[in-house]
Parts: structure tokens; C-alpha cells; sequence
């Protein structure tokens, strides 16, 4: 079998396991990758994008097999993993930012030398220690008792 090439789906996906290397992987019906991180609890569902003919049509695609993935857990984060090329940014850039947060959507950018940027539904680029961090706050906050 040939060793996958950038932006193949199968490059993007070598790309987002070694990203998360240290989770644990889930099977998952209708996912293309799902990894657990025992550490927070946090569940993450990803969905990976390579190039395609029609990347608005394959991010489409990506947003309705995240849309039924929903309810994977109280700690889940989805993600919509895509090559750094022109062509899918300005797809990603048109999906407007109050449906990010409503879907706990994350961006995984991979570029051709197989790094990832993780874009949080409401943040700025985070790194892997970055990302480990965050959704270590995330699951804090998550816990902590309501006032009121």
C-alpha cells in the first residue's frame, strides 16, 4: 500500500492520532475517529476531511456526521479535521461562530508536514499542551457547583 500524501484523508488522520497519541481510541459507529482522555474525561469525536473535488460538499458532509455523533457524552468535544489549503478555509470561515459554540465544533488545521493547530469553538489556535490544558479548565469549570 502507498504511504499516504498530504492533503489525503489518510495523511490528515496519521496527522490527528499522533496529535492525540496519548488518548485512548473508542470504535464508534459513523465516526471516523473517536479518542477518550482519561485524564479530563473529555470525549473527542472527529470527523477528518482530506482533499477532495468538492471541499464545501465534504465539509457538509463532515458537519452532519458530527451533527448525529451529538450526545456522545456531557464531556464531548467535536471536531471537523481538514487539510491547510485554501479551498477549506474558506469553507471553514463560512460557518458562522455562534453555530461553532452551539456545536462544541473544533477545527483540526493539518498542514502538509503533518502538524496540527487545534481552533477551539471560541478561541485562538491552540497547541497539543495548549489543548491538553484547556480542556483540563474545561472540565473544572464543568464541575464546579452552581451558585443560586
Amino acid at each position: 500500500m502507498a504511504r499516504p500524501v498530504y492533503p489525503d484523508q489518510r495523511f490528515l488522520r496519521a496527522a490527528v492520532e499522533a496529535h492525540l497519541a496519548n488518548f485512548e481510541r473508542e470504535q464508534v459507529a459513523g465516526a471516523d475517529l473517536v479518542c477518550f482522555d482519561g485524564d479530563s474525561g473529555v470525549r473527542w469525536v472527529i470527523e477528518i476531511k482530506g482533499e477532495s473535488g468538492s471541499p464545501e460538499a465534504e465539509l457538509r458532509a463532515g458537519l452532519g456526521n458530527l451533527v448525529t455523533q451529538i450526545g456522545a457524552g456531557p464531556k464531548a468535544n467535536y471536531v471537523l479535521a481538514m487539510p491547510d489549503i485554501p479551498a477549506y478555509t474558506r469553507e471553514r470561515e463560512s460557518v458562522p461562530d455562534w453555530a461553532l459554540k452551539v456545536l462544541n465544533l473544533w477545527w483540526f488545521i493539518v498542514d502538509e508536514t503533518g502538524e496540527v493547530s487545534a481552533i477551539p469553538p471560541d478561541g485562538p489556535v491552540v497547541d497539543a499542551q495548549q489543548l491538553r490544558e484547556e480542556t483540563a479548565r474545561e472540565t473544572a469549570r464543568a464541575e464546579m457547583p452552581s451558585r443560586g
